[in-house]
């Protein structure tokens, strides 16, 4: 095969390549989910389906989670309010920061591509 066929050849493989991971990259969404009470083996690495948002909910790409000490009582099954109201199976880190992925209908405070980042104590937020 001639050098010029060749590198177009390498070029377009490249690109598959590289298509294919951002392909999966964006579907393979994973969260820890603790289907019960106990130790750190109850933690569990789940892959799940990411759903378009809905009216009035964003989706945010998490560069960085925060797994404080209440997720940890959480776990082990000793914070009764949680229990009550948010049951089993949970996932901890309610205190993210990264950046907007998509947005449902009636959003206009945030676009995609915003930094955004919340906590317990507050609700998700846009620097201004």
């Amino acid at each position: 095969m001639p050098r010029a066929q060749l590198a177009q050849f390498a070029q377009r493989a490249s690109e598959t390549a590289a298509s294919a991971f951002a392909l999966h990259y964006r579907a393979a969404m994973r969260r820890v989910v603790i289907h019960r009470a106990g130790g750190y083996e109850q933690l569990r690495i789940e892959a799940f389906g990411a759903r378009p948002p809905r009216a009035g909910e964003v989706r945010v790409r998490t560069a960085a989670v925060g797994v404080n000490y209440a997720d940890c009582i959480v776990r082990m099954g000793l914070y009764e309010s949680a229990k009550e109201y948010v049951g089993w199976p949970i996932t901890p880190g309610f205190e993210f920061a990264g950046h907007v992925e998509a947005v449902g209908p009636g959003v206009t405070a945030v676009r995609e591509g915003d930094p955004s980042s919340a906590s317990r104590a507050s609700t998700a937020t846009r620097p201004t």
